[in-house]
């Protein structure tokens, strides 16, 4: 039985917490989820800025990237986990 207190605190999914899984959502975003779809590759655009747009779009966007990269591993840290209890689940264990 999954103690759910445990199941639903956020803090579990931590890269502290799920060394195995983080891991490996680290290589699968490095050769796999970073590739982009035909979907995305139809919308992108050119856009220009000037320097200083530029410098401050790079300082923004880093920190974004920063924040979302932390946020996308927890959420396959989730669905590893969700997925793995699913199994264990079915399989009668």
């Amino acid at each position: 039985m999954i103690d759910i207190e445990k199941f639903l605190d956020i803090n579990t999914y931590s890269e502290n917490n799920m060394p195995f899984a983080s891991e490996l959502f680290t290589k699968l975003n490095e050769s796999y989820f970073l590739q982009k779809s035909n979907d995305l590759k139809s919308v992108e655009r050119k856009i220009t800025l000037t320097d200083e747009e530029d410098k401050l779009f790079e300082k923004v966007y880093s920190e974004y990237l920063e924040q979302s990269y932390i946020q996308q591993r927890e959420w396959f840290n989730i669905g590893f986990r969700l997925g793995a209890n699913f199994a264990l689940e079915v399989c009668g264990r």
